[in-house]
């Protein structure tokens, strides 16, 4: 099984309202979001 994930950075509206970056990149080839 084969998955693409797009990520961005959070935009100023997010941070303000306190919104998190959950993704936590483990490598160059994986990531945890949760």
């Amino acid at each position: 099984i084969k998955v693409l994930c797009r990520f961005r950075p959070l935009n100023q509206s997010e941070v303000l309202r306190g919104d998190l970056f959950l993704p936590k990149f483990q490598g160059d080839d994986s990531v945890v979001v949760g």
